[in-house]
């Protein structure tokens, strides 16, 4: 959550030190710091940094950007920018740079199976399940679970390595 907004509002968390006897009364400010705690909210721009200028050339930071204490290591530059200042505006604007990349995995690396010769494919697997121990003659009935199991984990294996 981001929030933006002009308060005109002065207060020793965000305003320069010269600029702390423009602090507000505590029944002011309270209900503002009140909102930040409850909505856990960080300051993007950091303090102090100048945004409005006043008729007497006094700099002030009167505009802030919060941001949700989870989002605060998204914020890469948060930061006024007098070089392009607008013509009769008062104010300097905020520029801020959110990092939203989605982190990416790498992909494992896949088996074509198109290309694959399934003669040669078919005598590996055969050479592989030939391998462990020898399978009943005649084939037989499966009855229990660990026979079942025994068999899924031995052919599953064998597939495994034939792919490999």
């Amino acid at each position: 959550m981001v929030w933006l907004r002009d308060l005109n509002c002065h207060y020793p968390l965000w305003e320069s030190d010269t600029n702390q006897h423009l602090d507000f009364l505590p029944n002011m400010i309270q209900p503002l710091l009140d909102l930040l705690g409850m909505y856990d909210m960080d300051l993007a721009l950091p303090p102090g940094i100048p945004i409005y200028e006043t008729c007497a050339g006094n700099w002030t930071h009167s505009n802030n950007v919060w941001i949700s204490h989870l989002g605060v290591n998204l914020v890469t530059s948060c930061d006024t920018t007098p070089q392009i200042h607008p013509p009769n505006a008062d104010h300097l604007p905020i520029i801020m740079t959110i990092d939203l990349s989605i982190p990416q995995t790498e992909k494992p690396p896949m088996c074509d199976f198109c290309g694959i010769d399934f003669n040669n494919f078919n005598k590996a697997l055969k050479t592989n399940l030939a391998g462990f121990s020898p399978p009943p003659s005649p084939p037989s009935r499966i009855s229990t679970k660990a026979d079942f199991e025994s068999v899924v984990f031995l052919l599953t294996s064998s597939i495994q390595q034939t792919i490999c």
